[in-house]
């Protein structure tokens, strides 16, 4: 497990397939390519600092659901319902949602997501996420980051193929009376691939439950109906092989991803890195 600091620090897995032998074997073991957008702190960051990244990452957010759809109830785009819970779970002010949701009906832009793959520091595996109307221009602010910390943009299939594409749905352990063992025999209940333990930004204990991305409404509505209620449910890229980084190459790594959250059209960013 990488040794920065990012939101799951500590966790422990078990596949569904060694309590069922039916389930096809899909541990997704380490977890390390989480979101680094939504989930990595930085080094030495002060909590405002981290509070400010989340709002943008929101409001980011927010601008891409509404554009996509043209629709800013979300009651009508279940987008923006799900950034808005995701704003929720992240503690982001409900005045600062509210205002981007106003500012980006105003002045709706037209654009269309793009997933960009690269190498990075020490040649891990990078999945990249934007939104843009200018694909080419964004492609062209990724490759100018990467190339300051020696990486560079890759070809369709290039890093991809170290990643599984999940939905996964977050569930507090506060108040639950459950271990993983419980957990598991929900997560078959409700539907769910695989299952496993980890802490959230504020060190609170969480179950993670996985699933393919088809099936996250519905699952979340089984747990939810099991007395499981998510308070975070997203699509992410998932490492099933990963790249040892060198300990002394970290500060460079973090180097890497504090500049690609600077560009404005990235909204997630997904990496396979280890620290050795």
């Amino acid at each position: 497990m990488a040794t920065r600091s990012i939101l799951v620090r500590s966790m422990r897995c078990l596949t569904l397939s060694q309590r069922v032998p039916s389930f096809p074997n899909q541990l997704l073991r380490g977890m390390a390519g989480h979101s680094k957008f939504a989930n990595r702190k930085h080094i030495k960051a002060e909590k405002s600092k981290v509070k400010d990244a989340r709002a943008g990452l929101i409001v980011r957010k927010i601008g891409i659901a509404i554009r996509e759809s043209g629709i800013s109830d979300p009651k009508l785009n279940s987008s923006l319902a799900k950034v808005m819970d995701e704003a929720k779970s992240l503690n982001v002010p409900f005045a600062t949602v509210n205002d981007a949701i106003k500012r980006m009906t105003a002045t709706q832009k037209a654009g269309s997501t793009l997933v960009v793959e690269a190498r990075g520091v020490a040649g891990c595996n990078l999945i990249i996420e934007m939104f843009s109307d200018k694909h080419i221009k964004a492609r062209q602010s990724v490759t100018a980051v990467l190339k300051k910390v020696g990486g560079a943009v890759g070809s369709a299939g290039s890093s991809s193929y170290a990643f599984d594409k999940k939905a996964v749905l977050t569930v507090t352990r506060e108040g639950l009376e459950m271990d993983l063992d419980g957990a598991m025999e929900h997560a078959i209940d409700c539907g769910a691939e695989d299952v496993d333990e980890a802490e959230d930004e504020d060190e609170g204990k969480v179950f993670r439950f996985l699933c393919d991305p088809s099936d996250m409404n519905e699952v979340k509505k089984n747990l939810t109906d099991a007395s499981l209620p998510v308070v975070d449910s997203r699509v992410e890229y998932i490492p099933h092989t990963f790249v040892p980084v060198p300990k002394d190459n970290e500060e460079i790594l973090e180097k890497m991803f504090s500049l690609l959250e600077n560009v404005e059209e990235i909204t997630d960013v997904f990496d396979n890195a280890k620290i050795e």
